[in-house]
């Protein structure tokens, strides 16, 4: 008679084995042997299962963790980070939150603060905020640190290398920073000068930011943090500390891969 055998596995029907056994007038086997064969099959079945369970919850399991720190990766993302959304409480808006993408420079090697610095031209709406209201927050991705500057290919600009490991920006393991402080103006000249230098090595398609500034006039701003929220793995936020973020250096982990160039 025929029999089926259905293995389960998570609940899920993953295998099914197929038999038919001849059995002697009084119902036994045939032939014992057969009976053997089988439950031999049936035991490479059920390891092959549970060897592609494995596999599979392997495959969306989160990674393991890196070996750095979360400071060192919080400060690596800014210094090297070219611009960052400025979040502002608007004037123009009568008190609502709003955002802008400013450039944005943290020094040069040991010079490195982990108090990035941006420029605000006046007409700029973030400087009627800023003026009225110091308080703000700088977010920065991991995500913007890769991609392709514009060209063509064949008439197509050519698409971008994968960041984050091809992962979505909103990933945990895509890292992710938010500083709120307080902008505070920069109007010695000691300290325009040195926001002057790594604007004039990180932006040199922006001279205007090492040269004083754009010829309506402006403000270098650097922020000054008092608080911070770090993304960069599952379990959310990082248990890191604004004196732990500033403690800690961005030079001790890779630099990322560098923008492709215009074709």
């Amino acid at each position: 008679r025929r029999r089926r055998l259905l293995l389960r596995a998570r609940g899920r029907p993953v295998v099914v084995l197929e038999r038919l056994v001849e059995a002697c007038g009084d119902g036994r086997l045939a032939q014992p042997l057969i009976a053997t064969k089988i439950v031999a099959v049936v035991a490479v079945a059920v390891a092959v299962v549970v060897a592609i369970a494995a596999t599979a919850a392997a495959a969306t399991a989160p990674p393991p963790a890196r070996n750095r720190s979360s400071a060192s990766l919080a400060r690596w993302l800014v210094y090297h980070s070219g611009w960052s959304s400025l979040g502002t409480v608007s004037v123009r808006l009568g008190g609502r939150p709003w955002s802008n993408v400013r450039s944005v420079a943290d020094g040069l090697g040991a010079n490195s603060t982990g108090k990035p610095v941006l420029y605000l031209p006046f007409p700029d709406p973030s400087y009627r905020d800023i003026e009225a209201e110091p308080r703000a927050s700088l977010s920065f991705s991991q995500a913007s640190l890769a991609g392709a500057a514009p060209g063509r290919a064949g008439g197509q600009a050519p698409p971008p290398p994968p960041t984050c490991g091809g992962v979505d920006p909103e990933d945990p393991t895509c890292a992710r920073l938010h500083l709120s402080g307080t902008l505070r103006p920069m109007t010695t000249k000691a300290d325009v000068e040195s926001a002057e230098a790594p604007f004039c090595a990180r932006h040199p398609h922006a001279r205007w930011l090492c040269e004083g500034g754009a010829h309506t006039g402006g403000r270098y701003y650097a922020i000054e943090p008092t608080s911070l929220v770090f993304f960069d793995d599952y379990g959310g936020a990082a248990a890191l500390s604004v004196a732990e973020y500033l403690a800690a250096s961005p030079l001790g982990l890779p630099a990322p891969r560098p923008r492709v160039a215009a074709a």
